[in-house]
């Protein structure tokens, strides 16, 4: 099986790239079986090349064009037969990258976001988030910010949380230890507003909570209820029981590329 991927050189390249390497195909331009990309980065051309072609964001015309059609479950979409909807996004953390661990003490990987076009994590959301995070017993915290956390709220969560802390935002030109942190977790506390942390900790299979910010005109209120009624995580709360287990991963890349994979045998 021969796959070429349209790329554009940002973030959502990965989505194409997942998938491919889920389906073992090999990557080549050559008369490809599959072809893959964002749904942007198909010209009219391509679409009118036999070989089936998968689009990993939602495209803006020519959508009966599209053999396969990706978009996560919250963002509004329409119906049809050729659009699959994931639970958040495709990546590349599995179970199966990510070691198990063990010891007396549990560990938490602790993500936080930030500011959003429609909303933010505030110094307020750190000290409730502090005040939760504290009042877990036997564990240890692993804290990281991403690019669109404010300094101060991250400061809020040092001077309150003991634990260990890299600032993504003041260190990003050295090694991300954020993957390590998935890894060395035995579990893992997210903020609600970033899509991409909410899924790759669901695809860890380790067990998940969901801080739901205090302002939260965010759209993505419906993917964390489909999380949590899946079974893949939970809300973040102080009544939380912190034994829960996932049913299982989240692996909606390994789910889409056997949808792929079947419509290439037809």
């Amino acid at each position: 099986m021969k796959a070429r991927i349209l790329r554009e050189n940002s973030h959502r390249d990965i989505r194409a790239e997942v998938i491919v390497k889920r389906l073992g195909a090999e990557e080549s331009s050559n008369n490809p079986d599959l072809i893959i990309g964002t749904g942007a980065s198909f010209s009219q051309s391509i679409l009118e090349e036999k070989a089936l072609k998968v689009a990993t964001t939602m495209p803006e015309a020519h959508k009966d064009k599209f053999d396969i059609i990706i978009t996560p479950s919250y963002e509004p979409h329409e119906a049809g037969d050729n659009i699959i909807t994931t639970i958040g996004l495709v990546n590349s953390v599995n179970k199966e990258i990510l070691e198990e661990k063990g010891g007396d003490k549990k560990i938490y990987a602790v993500l936080v976001g930030g500011k959003h076009a429609v909303g933010n994590i505030t110094i307020e959301d750190a000290n409730k988030l502090a005040d939760i995070i504290n009042g877990i017993e036997g564990a240890s915290f692993l804290v990281t910010n991403c690019s669109r956390t404010e300094k101060r709220t991250f400061e809020a969560l040092k001077e309150q949380i003991e634990g260990e802390f890299y600032d993504y935002k003041e260190n990003r030109e050295t090694e991300n230890p954020y993957l390590k942190m998935l890894d060395k977790a035995d579990g893992i506390i997210v903020t609600g507003d970033s899509v991409r942390m909410i899924s790759e900790s669901c695809s860890s299979g380790k067990p998940v909570f969901i801080y739901p910010p205090l302002d939260k005109p965010f759209q993505y209120e419906p993917l964390w209820k489909e999380l949590k009624d899946g079974g893949f995580a939970r809300i973040l709360d102080k009544n939380n029981d912190f034994n829960f287990e996932p049913e299982k991963p989240l692996d909606e890349a390994g789910r889409v590329a056997e949808i792929i994979r079947k419509k290439l045998l037809k």
